[in-house]
């Protein structure tokens, strides 16, 4: 397990509601009435979280359903700065009218509004103490569950969790206090999240080699314990009790990662995304838009776009390249990320050592330089991937 300062994030929990019903909600939206932070709450998490020295994440639910979310981003921007905030949501449209307040308050946004059929959800449900029996083999599970060496540590109503899961769980149990939200909390190690593991990763099915759904699915998989535990809480029709089988490869859950997925979700707030400097997405308005919610005091963002592009239906910078080669011999980027049919496009070619997978995903390692760019051109230009076509050069202002 990881310590809290090995993660890129620490996630704010403002709320477990959404527009959607997926199948195997981490946040069990639908289960119980949902819960909305209050301001106090979050005005806590945000100060204790100050001096933390990576992202602080906004995150739900859907983070724009709140009706607080202007005055959190207002209160998140007086204290961390954009550099270390991201914003985790679906877009909404009704949450349309906080777009100027969403380019203010966050540098890095995660859209995902779990509408592609190969969107799967794990079934965190099924509790792996009933899938493995024996206790020695079911820690070690624990001890390398792949949730908490990629996902993030957690503040909710409930306090302060090492795990988002054991947070959600924690309100879907109802039972359990976590971490008091407090500064300097999250220095604690994998020796300090004992109490919070017994509590409910045996409970969890994310350590657990389980066959996944489709988000799209809208079904509940629950083992037989747990739904005991849980039937008077459950929504009637959607639960279907787990066989505790496992599988050798369960289907992998990041097609959300899709660039172009992303910034079609994006598009909705008449925006857009690129790829920032530390590899995750930034978000930029591409046209003026009608929806005026509050004022803030800084002066308003006036970069617009300036030609037409054929990737989004608006105007965008596409500046001309300047052949300095930095997006591709590691002076500005350690890696792209790639789909999995871009990775086995490029690994027809010689010479394709460069390109890996990591996690659930596929990247093309830049450390060194690219490995397809050779003699100062791209090899493989009209393969390239669809972050290289869609790259817009960080030199070159926007007017």
């Amino acid at each position: 397990m990881r310590s809290l300062l090995e993660m890129d994030t620490i996630q704010i929990e403002i709320l477990n509601d959404c527009n959607k019903f997926c199948s195997n909600c981490t946040r069990f939206h639908g289960n119980r009435p949902p819960f909305y932070m209050t301001f106090e709450q979050f005005k806590q998490a945000v100060d204790s979280l100050v001096e933390y020295p990576k992202m602080v994440g906004v995150m739900g639910g859907s983070p724009t359903m709140h009706p607080l979310f202007a005055e959190f981003c207002e209160y998140l921007r007086s204290k961390i700065p954009p550099e270390r905030c991201g914003l985790w949501d679906s877009f909404p449209l009704e949450g349309r009218i906080y777009r100027e307040v969403i380019c203010k308050t966050f540098k890095h946004v995660f859209l995902n509004d779990h509408s592609r059929n190969d969107v799967f959800h794990h079934p965190h449900l099924v509790a792996i103490e009933e899938v493995i029996k024996d206790e020695n083999l079911m820690y070690q599970c624990i001890n390398k569950c792949w949730a908490q060496e990629s996902w993030s540590a957690t503040i909710n109503p409930k306090g302060a969790w090492f795990c988002e899961m054991a947070g959600s769980m924690s309100l879907l149990f109802d039972e359990g206090e976590g971490w008091p939200v407090e500064p300097g909390w999250w220095n604690r190690i994998p020796v300090d999240f004992k109490s919070q593991i017994d509590m409910f990763c045996r409970r969890c099915g994310m350590p657990a080699s389980l066959p996944r759904r489709a988000s799209n699915d809208g079904i509940i998989d629950i083992s037989p314990k747990n739904y005991e535990r849980l039937k008077d809480v459950l929504p009637v029709g959607r639960c279907k009790i787990s066989d505790l089988k496992t599988v050798t490869n369960p289907q992998p859950m990041a097609s959300y990662k899709d660039f172009n997925y992303r910034n079609q979700i994006a598009k909705r707030y008449d925006c857009f995304l690129i790829i920032n400097n530390q590899q995750f997405w930034s978000i930029f308005p591409y046209k003026n838009c009608d929806y005026d919610y509050i004022k803030v005091n800084d002066p308003p963002i006036t970069k617009k776009p300036t030609v037409k592009s054929q990737i989004l239906d608006g105007e965008i910078s596409l500046p001309s390249c300047q052949e300095c080669r930095q997006c591709c011999d590691g002076t500005l980027y350690d890696h792209v990320p790639i789909s999995e049919e871009e990775f086995n496009k490029l690994s027809k070619y010689n010479g394709h050592g460069g390109i890996y997978k990591f996690g659930y995903g596929y990247r093309m390692d830049q450390r060194n330089g690219c490995s397809f760019l050779q003699n100062n051109k791209c090899s493989v230009y009209e393969d390239r991937p669809d972050t290289c076509k869609r790259y817009v050069c960080e030199k070159v202002e926007v007017k």
